[in-house]
């Protein structure tokens, strides 16, 4: 979900980090919100896919680089 959020912009929460040095983003709570939304599915099919801001495809390229990702 955390790359969801990206996608749609949503800005994660600062959360303790588990070092409890620093904070680290947390994206759960606002991709719950964003989830609980009765249009959320509707969005997803009406996603602008062909126009994605070049900051958020830099933001998720970990994500698509990821051997483990099947976008199928």
């Amino acid at each position: 979900m955390e790359a969801v959020c990206i996608m749609k912009e949503v800005a994660p929460v600062k959360v303790p980090a588990p070092d409890g040095r620093s904070k680290i983003d947390d994206f759960w709570d606002p991709a719950k919100k964003m989830m609980a939304d009765t249009k959320f599915l509707q969005s997803l099919m009406d996603f602008d896919k062909d126009n994605i801001p070049p900051a958020v495809i830099s933001k998720i390229k970990k994500y698509v680089d990821n051997p483990e990702f099947d976008p199928e």
